[in-house]
C-alpha cells in the first residue's frame, strides 16, 4: 500500500515538472515570437521611414532645383540652409558654388537635400546631392542662328561650329558663289535651313536692371573697360577717328546699334564683379538691328561673345549685317547678312547666357548625380 501511493506522488510529481516544462517552453517561444515581432516591427518601421526620408530628400533636391531654375539663378544659401517642415518630416537644403583648388566657382552648383523622419528616441535621414552646371543659364546652341534668312553674299572665310550644332536658319540660307567661298567646318552636315524654331528674345527689363543707362542717340568711342550700357533707344559705335577697345562691355539697346567707320574696333563681353566661370551677356543685343560698315578685313572688327538682334515687334525686321567680321562667339537674328570676310568660330564659353538675359530657352547644360 505504502509502495502504491508513493508510486502514484511521484506520478503526479512527474506530471508537474512535465506540466511546467510545457509551460516554460511555451511561455519562452512566445517571448521569443514577440520579441521578433518586435524587432520585425521595428525594421519595418525604421525601412518605411528611410523610404520616407528619401522622398523628402528628393522633395528638397526638387525645390533647390526649381528654385534655381525660376526664382533666382544667383541663389545660395552660404551657410544656412534653407530648411522645410513637412507633415511626417522635414528637408534642409543647401545650394554652394563648386570651388577649385584656387578657391575660384568653377561653374558648377552642388545642391545637397537631407530629409529626415522623427521616430521615438532617434531621426532617420537621408541624403540626396547633384552637381549641376548651368542648370540656370540659357543656351545657345548655333553658330549662326535665324529666324529668317541667312545671306553671306561675295563673302570668303569659314564659320566653325565644332562645339556647336551648326547653322540654322527657319528660312532660307543663301551662299552668292562662284564669287563667295565660304567654308562651313567640320563639315555641312549641321546647316539646316527651313526649320522651325524660333529664336529666343531680349528681356530688356532684366539687363536695365543692372546697367549703366544712356540716353537715346548715345556714341560710344575710344576705350571703355568692364561696363554694361543699357541704351534708351539708338546708339552708334564710331571707329571714324580713332580705334575703339571695349574690354569685358556690352551694349544693350532698345533700338539699332550701328557700327561705323574705318578704325578698329575689338569688344569682348561684359563680365560682372565678382567673376563667375557661368555668367555671361550678350556682346550686342538689339531690339531692332545691329549693323556694321567701314571696315575692311576681318581684323578691323574682333568681337567676342553672343550679338543678337530680337525685336518684341514682329513688324521689325532685326538683322544683323557685317562687312567683315572675326567673331568667337555665335550671331542671332531675324535675318543674317554676311559680306566681304568672315571668320567665325563657335566658343561654348559665350553661348552661356546669364538667366533672365534671354527669353525662350533654358535647358541644363550638364548634370551629375553624386549620391
Amino acid at each position: 500500500m505504502y509502495v502504491r501511493m508513493l508510486r502514484i506522488k511521484n506520478e503526479k510529481g512527474m506530471a508537474a515538472i512535465v506540466a511546467f516544462s510545457v509551460l516554460f517552453i511555451l511561455l519562452t517561444l512566445g517571448a521569443i515570437f514577440l520579441f521578433s515581432m518586435d524587432t520585425e516591427f521595428k525594421i519595418a518601421t525604421n525601412q518605411k521611414a528611410s523610404t520616407q526620408a528619401l522622398y523628402i530628400a528628393e522633395a528638397g533636391l526638387q525645390y533647390g532645383l526649381g528654385y534655381l531654375r525660376n526664382i533666382d539663378p544667383g541663389w545660395r544659401t552660404n551657410g544656412v540652409p534653407v530648411v522645410h517642415q513637412l507633415a511626417n518630416g522635414q528637408y534642409s537644403v543647401e545650394a554652394v558654388d563648386e570651388l577649385d583648388a584656387d578657391g575660384v566657382p568653377t561653374g558648377w552648383v552642388l545642391i545637397t537635400s537631407t530629409g529626415e523622419v522623427d521616430l521615438p528616441g532617434q531621426g532617420v535621414t537621408a541624403k540626396r546631392i547633384v552637381r549641376i552646371k548651368a542648370s540656370c543659364r540659357a543656351v545657345v546652341k548655333y553658330v549662326l542662328q535665324s529666324n529668317g534668312d541667312i545671306r553671306e553674299t561675295t563673302t570668303t572665310g569659314t564659320v566653325d561650329w565644332s562645339d556647336s550644332e551648326g547653322v540654322y536658319a527657319k528660312g532660307k540660307i543663301y551662299i552668292d558663289p562662284p564669287h563667295g567661298n565660304v567654308t562651313f567646318l567640320p563639315d555641312s552636315s549641321k546647316v539646316t535651313e527651313n526649320g522651325i524654331e524660333d529664336i529666343p528674345g531680349i528681356n530688356m527689363a532684366f539687363y536695365k536692371s543692372k546697367a549703366e543707362i544712356v540716353d537715346n542717340n548715345h556714341v560710344f568711342t575710344g576705350s571703355i573697360d568692364n561696363k554694361l550700357f543699357y541704351v534708351l533707344g539708338d546708339c552708334v559705335i564710331d571707329t571714324t577717328h580713332e580705334d575703339a577697345a571695349f574690354s569685358e562691355t556690352s551694349i544693350i539697346a532698345e533700338g539699332n546699334i550701328e557700327i561705323i567707320g574705318g578704325e578698329t574696333l575689338t569688344m569682348g563681353a561684359y563680365a560682372p564683379t565678382p567673376w563667375r566661370a557661368d555668367e555671361f551677356y550678350p556682346v550686342l543685343a538689339s531690339l531692332k538691328n545691329i549693323t556694321e560698315s567701314g571696315s575692311i578685313e576681318p581684323s578691323d572688327r574682333l568681337i567676342t561673345g553672343l550679338v543678337i538682334a530680337s525685336p518684341e515687334d514682329p513688324l521689325e525686321p532685326g538683322v544683323v549685317h557685317f562687312e567683315n567680321i572675326a567673331l568667337a562667339g555665335a550671331i542671332i537674328g531675324r535675318k543674317i547678312e554676311l559680306t566681304g570676310q568672315v571668320e567665325i568660330l563657335y566658343d561654348e564659353e559665350y553661348g552661356v547666357i546669364t538667366e533672365g538675359g534671354l527669353i525662350g530657352f533654358v535647358r541644363d547644360k550638364d548634370w551629375q548625380e553624386i549620391y
